[in-house]
């Protein structure tokens, strides 16, 4: 063999075992950078929620605002797979949306979902920016503002649990503000659409019953109490409908 080939053949031995020693590193890095990101993200978390749990304002945000801090350098991170960069960035809409900045938070959301439409996961991030947005609504008497963002994440199409329990908080929010017509139109229609699951339908019923009894119609009360039993026996609902059935005179 004669000494120029020699050199070729050692250069290529060279090149490839580099290649796969700077390979190897590589998805050392990304193994252990996900590693990290999840132990780090994750015990943030938690002491941002337990933060909330205490109650103390300015507790609550110092804890969103490292837990928001790391979530960046963690979507700065080279290491870092674009799978996680993405987990990070919702979790940053989500602690953006603890401290109130909830321009930013759907900002974040609708960057993600301008790249993927139909990601789920992002759509229920935006969900809780909306649901939070509502409550704070509700709570200044802005009730029909409140239903047009519950009405809006129902159009989303998540999945049919979500939208069964938005529909839900459309009723229920009617319900405790006293239209009893609108809140029975949306029991209503959760009763109907939603009829193959389990709790769903026999919520809307045993709230049906009650506004029947508001109404002081008895009868009408019994027959929703009676199809929970009969229909969902196995619904959160069914102990609720045999005891207040029970109540009925």
């Amino acid at each position: 063999m004669k000494k120029k080939t020699k050199i070729i053949i050692i250069t290529l031995l060279i090149s490839v075992f580099s290649a796969q020693v700077l390979t190897n590193a590589y998805e050392k890095g990304i193994a252990r950078g996900k590693y990290l990101y999840q132990e780090k993200m994750a015990a943030l978390k938690v002491s941002a929620v337990l933060a909330e749990r205490s109650g103390m304002r300015d507790d609550i945000r110092s804890h969103y605002n490292l837990l928001a801090d790391s979530c960046r350098d963690t979507i700065n991170t080279a290491f870092i797979p674009q799978k996680a960069k993405r987990q990070a960035q919702r979790l940053l809409a989500e602690a953006k949306m603890k401290t109130g900045d909830t321009e930013e938070a759907l900002q974040i959301c609708d960057e993600l979902l301008q790249k993927n439409p139909n990601d789920k996961a992002t759509l229920k991030v935006k969900a809780k920016i909306y649901r939070t947005t509502a409550e704070h609504l509700v709570a200044e008497g802005r009730i029909e503002e409140a239903v047009r963002n519950y009405q809006d994440i129902i159009g989303w199409d998540i999945t049919p649990e979500m939208t069964a329990f938005y529909k839900s908080l459309i009723a229920t929010t009617y319900f405790q503000q006293g239209n009893l017509d609108e809140a029975e139109k949306w029991f209503l229609k959760m009763k109907e659409d939603h009829a193959d699951q389990r709790n769903a339908p026999a919520l809307a019923c045993v709230f049906l019953a009650n506004i029947a009894l508001f109404r002081n119609d008895k009868e009408k009360a019994k027959g929703y109490f009676r199809e929970v039993i009969a229909k969902y026996p196995y619904s959160e609902w069914s102990r609720t409908a045999v005891s207040e059935l029970e109540k009925i005179k």
